[in-house]
């Protein structure tokens, strides 16, 4: 399905601003901002934002997209191996006095 048609789709729901943040410009939306900065394409506006240096001499490896749901098991997969390990940090709560030097110095400090 193309941007404009789900664009046109979405449309017709009425008062949902959401997608429009989140499909992108169409491309007569591109075409007028090309045309205000004086280029003729994005790649255009890309070779000259873009410096020699910086820029990727191959395109991205990047894997097929996936599935909502090949996704979810691939991360509880991936989430099954971390390991609950029992924090000693602290040994419960012990009512102290803490230094007053220690407070200002230390805790009251945001620069700590």
């Amino acid at each position: 399905m193309s941007p404009r048609e789900i664009r046109r789709a979405l449309s017709t729901q009425g008062g949902n601003e959401f997608y429009k943040r989140h499909i992108g410009p169409s491309e007569e939306e591109q075409r007028a901002m090309l045309d205000l900065i004086g280029y003729k394409s994005l790649d255009q506006l890309s070779d000259d934002a873009v410096p020699e240096k910086i820029r990727l001499k191959s395109p991205l490896r990047m894997a097929d997209p996936i599935g909502e749901h090949q996704l979810l098991a691939r991360i509880r997969h991936i989430a099954s191996k971390n390991k609950m390990y029992r924090s000693y940090i602290g040994m419960g709560y012990h009512n102290t006095c803490v230094p007053h030097t220690i407070m200002r110095n230390v805790f009251e400090n945001p620069g700590w």
